[in-house]
């Protein structure tokens, strides 16, 4: 067979462009909610490797926040308030930004292994080459500790933005997921196809369940409303988000953009294996 993700099976529709000179991005009134556990997932394809842009952010302000960005053109996952409770930093760099990849990052604090409690994955691999890493202390149990920002209900969760309207994301976003209290395993949100070896999308819609107090799912397909909650929760409210903003651009459906660095007759995977 070919490396085509459209012949194993699941098919992503729609992403969302985010234009960055408009200050496109989404946002939703948080609760508190879990301290302890988060899962992250996103497949995302950036406009530029240049400066730092965030994916995620969870803002009460510059103080208190935690966030999931691109920086130092590698990929950067920090809870600070006041200082740094929890850090990754990537060394490796994207360095195609005309390829989707995919983004997971699982939060556990129950974990007695330090490096457990918050990993991060890039195409369905681990990432523990860091520049920096701070973990999260151990938290078996207990309510939100205001130390921590992830699902703090001080904080706005901002899509596509820091809070404060600096760092905004510019590219595209497909199948948006973000779980409240449920540390989910990535082989919820992908798998290796078998003949090729890529990393490939896989339905998410049965997560709903796990979505807790602050979770969502963005698959982006309707077009009138594009932050809308395919698990069925509170829709994100978009800020210069409108029905043009909707794309068929995917992960798997890349558009070509004269990628210098693609492989001849490369698909969408193919070249996201290169991305970094």
């Amino acid at each position: 067979g070919t490396n085509s993700i459209k012949d194993t099976g699941y098919d992503v529709a729609n992403s969302c462009r985010f234009d960055r000179a408009s200050t496109d991005n989404m946002t939703k009134s948080m609760s508190d909610g879990s301290s302890i556990k988060g899962t992250f997932s996103a497949w995302v394809k950036v406009d530029g490797t240049t400066s730092e842009m965030n994916i995620l952010s969870h803002f009460e302000d510059t103080n208190n926040v935690f966030t999931i960005a691109t920086s130092d053109s590698g990929i950067s996952v920090i809870d600070y308030n006041g200082g740094y409770t929890f850090r990754l930093q990537t060394n490796r760099k994207i360095q195609d930004p005309s390829a989707w990849f995919h983004l997971y990052v699982v939060i556990d604090r129950t974990q007695a292994t330090a490096n457990n409690r918050n990993r991060m994955f890039i195409n369905g691999v681990e990432q523990t080459s860091l520049s920096d890493r701070t973990n999260y202390d151990q938290q078996t149990s207990g309510s939100h500790q205001d130390g921590i920002s992830m699902n703090d209900g001080d904080c706005t969760m901002y899509l596509g933005g820091l809070g404060d309207g600096n760092q905004m994301f510019g590219g595209y976003m497909a199948e948006v997921v973000w779980l409240d209290g449920t540390a989910s395993a990535i082989t919820n949100f992908g798998e290796f196809d078998d003949d090729s070896g890529i990393w490939k999308p896989i339905d998410v819609s049965g997560l709903s369940s796990s979505k807790g107090t602050n979770g969502f799912y963005l698959d982006f397909e309707d077009a009138s409303n594009l932050g809308n909650d395919a698990f069925g929760g509170t829709d994100l409210g978009e800020n210069n988000i409108v029905a043009a903003n909707q794309s068929t651009d995917t992960c798997t459906n890349n558009f070509a953009i004269g990628n210098p660095i693609a492989a001849q007759g490369g698909s969408a995977q193919s070249d996201s294996l290169l991305t970094f």
